[in-house]
C-alpha cells in the first residue's frame, strides 16, 4: 500500500519540477526574443502560436520528451495584462481514493 501511495505522488513531483523549470526557461527566452511584438486583441492567435512554438523549442533545447512538452502546454495560461505565463499543477486525488484501500 505504501509503495503505491508513494509512487502515485512521484509523477506529480516530476511534473511540478519540470513545469517550474520549463516556465523559467520560457520567461527568460520570451522576454529576450519577443519584446517587439505588438500586444493587442487582434493578434492574440499569433501570440498564442508563437508561445506554443516557444514552448516546443524550449522543450527541445532542454531535451524534454515530446509527451512532457504536450502535457506542459496544457497546463499553461498566458496573462496579457500582467505579461506572465502561469503554470498550474492539477490536484492529485488522495492516495486512498486512488487505490481503493480501506482502513
Amino acid at each position: 500500500m505504501l509503495l503505491r501511495f508513494v509512487s502515485s505522488w512521484f509523477p506529480m513531483k516530476v511534473l511540478t519540477a519540470t513545469l517550474l523549470l520549463l516556465c523559467a526557461g520560457l520567461l527568460i527566452s520570451w522576454n529576450m526574443e519577443y519584446k517587439n511584438i505588438e500586444w493587442n486583441a487582434k493578434n492574440a492567435k499569433t501570440r498564442s502560436d508563437i508561445l506554443l512554438q516557444q514552448v516546443r523549442e524550449t522543450c527541445a533545447t532542454m531535451r524534454f520528451p515530446n509527451t512532457l512538452a504536450n502535457t506542459a502546454i496544457r497546463h499553461m495560461v498566458y496573462d496579457d495584462k500582467r505579461k506572465v505565463i502561469y503554470c498550474f499543477i492539477p490536484k492529485v486525488s488522495h492516495g486512498l481514493r486512488v487505490t481503493g484501500d480501506d482502513y
